[in-house]
């Protein structure tokens, strides 16, 4: 790299938009949401098969 400076820079580089103060807050409550999904049924019924058929 031609400018050493630039290195520096972008290891701390976030993007062209500004990071919101409550950013932190935001995600933990969006994982809240969701962290119930992992306790809910996967599988069971099955899907007919229709790849015999032509449509």
């Amino acid at each position: 790299m031609k400018n050493p400076a630039l290195l520096e820079e972008m290891k701390i580089y976030l993007g062209r938009d500004e990071v919101p103060e409550d950013v932190d807050a935001f995600w933990d409550e969006e994982v809240k949401k969701v962290s119930h999904a992992s306790s809910l049924p996967v599988g069971g019924n099955k899907f007919p098969h229709f790849s015999s058929q032509v449509l």
